[in-house]
């Protein structure tokens, strides 16, 4: 968390603000924490560009901690369980096109952000592509 909060800023890789898209941040974990995560966590909180950033966190496993991934996004719905690296590829491919043409749209009035926006359609691309097959062997 400290490492991504350092690099979310205008010194390192956003050094321009106009112009710029919020990011996309794509976390993937069992989401068993080996360190001290929740002050990082609470600083990464306050940046501006975490704020504004479209997030999803992908648990790997059956056993993953899908509530400490939830903090990380802020939303259950943005944590994506895969048991299985074709599913994984799939989904870091998917989300990354989907936030890819979130962010060239520009902003209406309408009242769903990006990352709910985003959120959906991934949750709607896990329900129709099957992406479940599970094969925890291939991870190990």
């Amino acid at each position: 968390m400290n490492k991504l909060n350092e690099k979310l800023s205008r010194t390192q890789f956003l050094q321009e603000a106009a112009g710029s898209f919020a990011p996309v941040i794509i976390l993937l974990s069992d989401g068993k924490p080996t360190d001290e995560y929740k002050v990082g966590l609470e600083n990464i909180k306050k940046n501006n560009w975490f704020k504004h950033a479209i997030k999803i966190a992908i648990a790997i496993g059956n056993d993953a901690d899908k509530n400490v991934l939830a903090e990380f996004t802020g939303n259950s719905e943005a944590v994506i369980e895969v048991h299985n690296r074709s599913a994984l590829k799939a989904i870091i491919k998917f989300v990354s096109v989907t936030s890819s043409q979130m962010n060239s749209k520009s902003s209406g009035v309408d009242d769903t952000s990006k990352q709910d926006k985003v959120v959906s359609q991934v949750k709607d691309y896990v329900d129709t592509q099957n992406i479940e097959d599970v094969d925890l062997n291939e991870f190990n």
